[in-house]
């Protein structure tokens, strides 16, 4: 768990105030371990306040703090640097093609890369070659004589933000950590890409990743064994020395078949569950938990946490779409329990939905448009996963420094579930649609109870009853459709989080909300 950043200099001021000043916002994804290298000068010390200390200069620089390893890593012979958040899974093959032996997985990235331009001197092929031999998720940069090389996963797992203005291009894993150096003007570098930035500019440049087309002849039965074989793969690397560790837990059918799956494997997780008391994911869980014989813990919301957190939070997830807010309450509440328990980890369902057709909303796709109008939205909302959902829960989860583990993303599933016949996801029984499918055939092969199989669903904002929690709050504090309306929003509960943003000085937020910031403190 790491945060990264990096600030190229046009005009030839000293980047290292803007660097330390970036770490220092983002803290709660790393600790431990702070360094930083300007112009191949390289410094590393524990804990970001003696960082400070140190008196170096140049217009050109990348930094990180860290919780588990010291960084930037370092090529020694060339001005070759390295800084990562993520993980790399395929360590053994890496040893196998570079002939060295690792002592930390984020360090073979240096590895590979300088392996594949020592065969062929050409950065360009590196990059990519290094980006299709990596298994893991990640975002990183390479610093690389003067010119920085940054990259994420195929399917954005990691986040990283990128800001030009002001004379210099910087980036960083979130984007409060722009802010904090006066960009405001910032977008997410997108997953299954890599940007050079050098004096001229940025320049990104994609690889190839998810298919368009799917396989029409294989077996219900075929489809079922291989996603199991790969799900528990995907579940095993995932949680290789990871002791003790939660999972994110409703009694959904994506959390329960993970649970399982753990559970069979020879763990024994705590299981977290947020919403209001009596909401039907508390019920839910409550339930499941009983089913699997496993200790769960819940966090009961209420109008009062709300109000208390909700600043913060909003922050911190730098967002105000109320959409995006209420499914960010659950994953903070839960996670922040899961940190006072002193957990680092926690596993996830997410993604599960966008692959096998959970959403109501893929049942309309369906009968409109057919199985390949449904498989085109399944592929699509995957590719945008990242900036629809990923990004938000990182930022949610990781303000309480615990890092989420996501099983249904691994690349080779991911890939996998979109090749099979899109009519094993959605499948209509007397007239009726059964979402996600071959998941629940999946669950059965497993030994789930039929109860937790054939539970049906809803949203986590609205089975949480977050939203509604917040529309209540938002109405106790004033926020009505006349106030709205006159200071032109449409909703008065969009109204009220924009306003608790303004409280926190989050950019691009009205100046004139400030005389409504009152009504909320």
């Amino acid at each position: 768990m790491s945060s990264i950043v990096g600030v190229y200099g046009k005009n030839g001021e000293n980047v290292f105030q803007y660097l330390v000043k970036m770490l220092r916002e983002t803290t709660h994804r790393g600790s431990k371990f702070a360094g930083i290298d300007i112009d191949h000068s390289i410094c590393k010390v524990k804990g970001i306040e003696k960082l400070l200390n140190q008196n170096i200069k140049g217009c050109k620089g990348i930094g990180v703090v860290s919780r588990d390893v010291e960084q930037p890593f370092q090529y020694e012979g060339l001005d070759l640097s390295l800084v990562c958040d993520g993980e790399i899974y395929n360590k053994r093959q890496i040893e196998d093609l570079t002939g060295s032996q690792l002592l930390n997985n984020k360090e073979s990235i240096l590895l590979v890369f300088k392996k594949f331009l020592s065969e062929k001197q050409n950065v360009s092929n590196a990059v990519e070659r290094t980006l299709e031999f990596l298994e893991g998720i990640y975002a990183f940069a390479l610093f690389y004589k003067n010119y920085f090389l940054i990259t994420r996963d195929r399917i954005g797992v990691k986040p990283l933000y990128i800001s030009e203005e002001k004379g210099r291009i910087a980036f960083a894993s979130e984007r409060k950590a722009l802010w904090s150096i006066g960009m405001f003007n910032t977008y997410p570098l997108p997953p299954s890409s890599w940007a050079v930035i050098r004096e001229s500019g940025i320049k990104i440049n994609y690889i190839k990743n998810l298919e368009e087309q799917y396989f029409k002849e294989v077996s219900l039965e075929k489809a079922e064994k291989e996603l199991l074989n790969l799900l528990l793969k995907s579940v095993e690397k995932r949680l290789k020395k990871r002791k003790p560790f939660g999972v994110l837990f409703s009694g959904g059918l994506d959390s329960v078949v993970l649970t399982k799956i753990v559970k069979d494997l020879g763990y024994e997780p705590i299981l977290y569950c947020s919403g209001a008391e009596n909401s039907k994911d508390i019920r839910g869980a409550m339930r499941a938990a009983e089913e699997l014989e496993l200790p769960i813990k819940f966090y009961y919301m209420t109008l009062e946490k709300l109000k208390e957190k909700l600043p913060n939070i909003v922050y911190m997830i730098e967002e105000t779409n109320p959409l995006q807010v209420s499914i960010a309450l659950p994953v903070y509440f839960s996670t922040l329990q899961a940190k006072n328990d002193d957990l680092e980890f926690m596993m996830s369902g997410t993604g599960a939905d966008e692959l096998f057709g959970g959403y109501a909303r893929y049942i309309q796709i369906l009968e409109s448009g057919g199985y390949t109008a449904l498989h085109r939205a399944l592929l699509y909302d995957i590719k945008n996963i990242a900036e629809e959902n990923l990004q938000r829960d990182d930022a949610a989860s990781m303000s309480n420094s615990v890092e989420l583990v996501l099983p249904y993303l691994d690349c080779e599933l991911v890939k996998y579930a979109l090749s099979i016949p899109p009519r094993y996801k959605i499948v209509k029984i007397d007239s009726i649609c059964i979402r996600k499918f071959i998941l629940r055939k999946i669950a059965e092969r497993i030994g789930l109870p039929k109860v937790l199989v054939e539970r049906q669903k809803i949203a986590m904002q609205y089975g949480s009853y977050s939203y509604k929690l917040l529309q209540e709050l938002a109405q106790k504090n004033g926020f009505n459709k006349n106030l709205s309306k006159k200071y032109g929003y449409h909703s008065p509960l969009k109204l009220y989080i924009e306003t608790v943003a303004r409280l926190k000085k989050v950019p691009g937020t009205k100046r004139e909300l400030e005389e409504l910031v009152k009504n909320i403190i």
